[in-house]
């Protein structure tokens, strides 16, 4: 009776493991050399790099500081911008990232590209005619393309194009200039997202600019609910852009609301955050779209049409994110308080690999079932 219950046991246990039966996530922290927000990761060979941002203040404080994470070694390292910047964006092609992001009031106008190659672990900069804050950026069909953005009194329309192949630079244009736009790329296409067009009036767009790399051929759509500083992902075929402010004229209220755009049929849909966001980021892992903010995650399964939810370990808006193999790395943030305050605290949450059934575990079986016959 014995033998026959320890046989059922480690039959459901090796079932569970030929199912594939999903594990939790584990949850570890880390810290940044200097705590910050509004900047931005990006996952590069080995290495996850978290570039700029705000270190204190409000708008003031640029960081020029870069934290470089290797997960080969894990030891981390750190790096100069060549200036300070915050409202960071990043894109990643070709074994290099790319980042730009806002210089101050003071200027000089103009946009620079900070680039790092993971394979020399060295910096370069190029300069663009335009960046600035609140920029959107992504990689589609060999190309880095930086949209949009703010400076110098300037609703920006331009995008600005980097040609991996060429290694050359090339400048596009939205049909609408506009900040605080979202970026991501599904398939051949790259789609450019929401936004507001008036400084003073916080006027929302409710425009989505698309790209064909395929065709070298833009056109437009529109989201279900015109709103900025929204977060896009994409998964499965799919593209997501969730949260932000709607276009009521105030900084007052966070979306809950998700556009989906399906790139096999052409359609878009809307489905609902478990809880409004706002400042936001996004990111995508074995098949869930992952949107952090506020101190949750909030993961959409696609293939199950199902929520969960994870906890970070600070409530904090304007975080960065970024993906290498089975981790997905949270860091920095402005968090609640008087003026401006930041955090070191990177959240990496870890997908267990699949159990496999171990040769111990098979020996007993085999074992069991000698003494059985």
């Amino acid at each position: 009776m014995v033998n026959k219950l320890l046989i059922v046991s480690l039959m459901v246990c090796v079932c569970a493991s030929i199912a594939g039966a999903v594990p939790g996530w584990t949850h570890s922290t880390d810290q940044l050399s200097v705590p910050r927000g509004y900047l931005e990761a990006a996952a590069v060979g080995s290495k996850v790099v978290f570039a700029g941002g705000i270190e204190q203040g409000y708008g003031s404080d640029l960081s020029d500081v870069v934290d470089i994470y290797d997960t080969v070694t894990g030891l981390w390292s750190t790096a100069t911008l060549s200036r300070p910047q915050s409202n960071v964006v990043a894109a990643v092609a070709g074994g290099k990232a790319f980042f730009s992001g806002w210089t101050g009031s003071a200027g000089p106008w103009g946009g620079f590209i900070e680039i790092y190659d993971s394979a020399t672990d060295s910096w370069s900069t190029v300069q663009v005619p335009h960046s600035g804050q609140g920029m959107g950026a992504t990689t589609v069909g060999g190309k880095v393309m930086f949209a949009g953005g703010f400076d110098d009194g300037t609703f920006h329309d331009a995008v600005e194009v980097y040609d991996v192949s060429a290694d050359t630079w090339s400048t596009a244009t939205l049909s609408q200039g506009r900040v605080t736009l979202a970026a991501t790329t599904v398939g051949d296409t790259a789609l450019f997202a929401g936004g507001y067009v008036h400084d003073s009036d916080r006027i929302r767009s409710n425009v989505v600019d698309i790209y064909n790399a395929s065709t070298n051929a833009w056109t437009t759509a529109t989201l279900s609910v015109a709103r900025s500083h929204l977060a896009a992902t994409s998964v499965d075929g799919k593209a997501f852009f969730a949260g932000g402010f709607p276009n009521d004229g105030h900084d007052n209220f966070a979306s809950d609301v998700v556009d989906v755009y399906d790139s096999a049929t052409g359609t878009w849909s809307t489905i609902t955050l478990p809880n409004p966001m706002v400042n936001l980021t996004a990111v995508s892992i074995d098949g869930k779209a992952l949107f952090a903010g506020g101190g949750v995650v909030n993961i959409y399964d696609v293939s199950s049409d199902t929520w969960s939810q994870l906890s970070l370990s600070v409530s904090s808006s304007k975080l960065a994110s970024a993906v290498l193999g089975d981790s997905v790395y949270f860091g920095g943030g402005g968090v609640a308080g008087g003026g401006y305050n930041v955090t070191d605290i990177v959240d990496i949450f870890t997908i267990p690999e699949p159990m496999t059934i171990s040769l111990l575990t098979l020996g007993a079986l085999a074992m069991l079932k000698r003494k059985r016959s």
